[in-house]
């Protein structure tokens, strides 16, 4: 499985989505984070490797995407911008785009994290 997945590619942007490990953790609600985020999402934006209609390599095989409905990954979507003389090297980007992923993985997580906090609470009424 790819941390990194290249959506789509402009002359100045690329289009990624990182898939993030989710911790097995509950909520304040007691509710595992995976179970929340599959019951909310869990789906992805990448085409199955089996679509016949879709570009080489801009895929997704069949373990990740059963991970990302899960919950066990998260799906994060991100522009990087190109500068023309990082175009036409491959090892650049992909040094650009490990590092654009190590500074946001963990505020993405911690984001949907906070925002899944008490998914999946029952209150009684007082």
């Amino acid at each position: 499985m790819a941390d990194i997945h290249v959506r789509q590619a402009s002359d100045n942007h690329i289009q990624l989505l990182f898939h993030i490990a989710v911790p097995a953790a509950n909520n304040d609600a007691g509710v595992s984070y995976r179970t929340a985020l599959a019951q909310t999402g869990g789906d992805t934006a990448l085409p199955d490797a089996t679509d016949p209609d879709n570009p080489a390599g801009w895929e997704i095989g069949s373990v990740e995407k059963a991970a990302i409905a899960a919950g066990e990954l998260l799906e994060h979507s991100i522009s990087m911008h190109v500068l023309p003389s990082e175009y036409g090297n491959p090892a650049t980007l992909l040094a650009k785009a490990r590092a654009l992923y190590a500074a946001e993985a963990n505020q993405a997580l911690s984001q949907h994290q906070h925002a899944l906090r008490f998914w999946g609470g029952a209150y009684a009424k007082e």
